[in-house]
């Protein structure tokens, strides 16, 4: 009775305790008091707990999927001023350009300071006899480091395309092949288009998961070009089967862009190939979840379908906490006789609120704690289900 007098009465005696003392004293009170409720209640707080962890713990595991989705090509250290040309034709788009456009680009157009094109390819790898189809590689240009920013684990991003006979292979490639990532120099046949031959490797690359370009390998185009079963596709400049990318030094205006590309394409091929295609640009940044052109690369995200699980994520949490509130209110009428009796004993209605907010706290921090380490304890079989790294 002292103790309760002091507490709810100690406004009328400022001189009894110091303000610091008076905030100890009445927080451990509520805590020793929230956590005696809690084991009387043990049924009422499994319940409420785990309605809310499990609210918690979806909400968390789709804002975790969507946050991975948002940061795909966000790692590039130019990635604002990264853009892809795509063309259009009679309503038609098109994500892939011709190859020869690239050098023209450079030499006209001011803001456009490199361009990296990259090709799709797939290869046959022959070690000891035995042949590996690898469909996921590219070609790219010697630009491609300049434009990018893929992390080499090993080799010189300077020169490592520079040669001709080099190849870029992944940590996973080389393990494959040669039981290790230290595969600098080391040779490997790759058969392109009926021979085999011998390549250098110059570096291994491992392309982050959170990159639209996924490849296992990369080659230099002067040696694809050169056993190229018809390589004046690489000389016309009306026949569109790669993907173009601009590093600008300054931010590009689509449709001034859109405008001066017309422009661009009647000075060299004149109104008949301007007519027929219509070239424009598009941020890196907006191509994973938002283009949806033909000839895309496969991987892709779609913005519309992380709104509806942003959505869904809402509505569970909302749920999870209308489930609380409604059995919260339920259980309210039997804390009447102990609000009452603390009433009795000198407690204002603030007392009481605070007493109430103080186990709301514990029951909802506890759930957001345990939502969180079930995340973490179960990261392995989310990440093989979403595709997402969850660790």
């Amino acid at each position: 009775m002292v103790l309760h007098f002091i507490l709810f009465n100690v406004e009328s005696y400022p001189f009894f305790v110091e303000t610091e003392q008076i905030v100890s004293i009445m927080l451990k009170n509520y805590l020793l008091t929230a956590l005696r409720t809690f084991r009387k209640e043990r049924f009422y707080m499994i319940i409420n707990v785990g309605g809310l962890m499990l609210s918690f713990f979806s909400c968390l595991v789709l804002c975790l999927y969507i946050r991975d989705e948002f940061s795909y090509d966000d790692f590039h250290e130019h990635k604002d001023h990264i853009y892809r040309i795509f063309e259009e034709n009679s309503g038609r788009q098109f994500a892939v350009t011709p190859y020869p456009w690239a050098e023209s680009l450079v030499e006209e157009f001011s803001e456009i300071e490199d361009i990296a094109r990259v090709l799709p390819i797939s290869a046959i790898f022959q070690v000891d006899d035995q042949l590996f189809s690898e469909p996921r590689g590219i070609v790219a240009d010697t630009s491609f480091f300049n434009v990018f920013s893929f992390p080499l684990v090993s080799g010189d991003a300077a020169t490592a395309l520079t040669s001709p006979n080099t190849v870029l292979i992944t940590p996973a490639l080389a393990e494959k092949y040669f039981g290790t990532i230290e595969v600098l120099d080391q040779m490997i046949e790759i058969n392109l288009f009926g021979d085999a031959e011998s390549f250098a490797v110059a570096g291994v690359i491992e392309p982050p998961a959170q990159s639209q370009l996924q490849f296992d390998f990369v080659l230099p185009y002067e040696r694809v070009i050169a056993n190229n079963p018809n390589p004046h596709a690489f000389e016309n400049w009306s026949v569109h089967f790669l993907y173009s990318y601009v590093l600008a030094n300054q931010p590009l205006d689509p449709a001034d862009m859109k405008v001066r590309l017309k422009e661009f394409l009647d000075r060299h091929h004149g109104d008949w190939l301007s007519a027929k295609y219509n070239p424009q640009v598009e941020p890196l940044s907006s191509i994973y979840l938002h283009s949806n052109k033909e000839f895309e690369l496969p991987v892709r995200g779609s913005f519309t379908d992380l709104l509806i699980l942003a959505a869904v994520a809402l509505s569970i949490l909302v749920i999870g906490l209308i489930n609380y509130i409604n059995l919260t209110t339920a259980r309210a009428f039997s804390r009447l006789r102990g609000a009452s009796v603390r009433r009795v004993y000198g407690a204002t209605k603030w007392h009481i609120t605070q007493q109430h907010l103080v186990e709301s706290s514990l029951l909802v921090g506890l759930s957001m704690l345990l939502a969180a380490l079930s995340v973490q304890v179960l990261h392995q079989p989310l990440s093989e289900i979403s595709g997402k790294d969850f660790s």
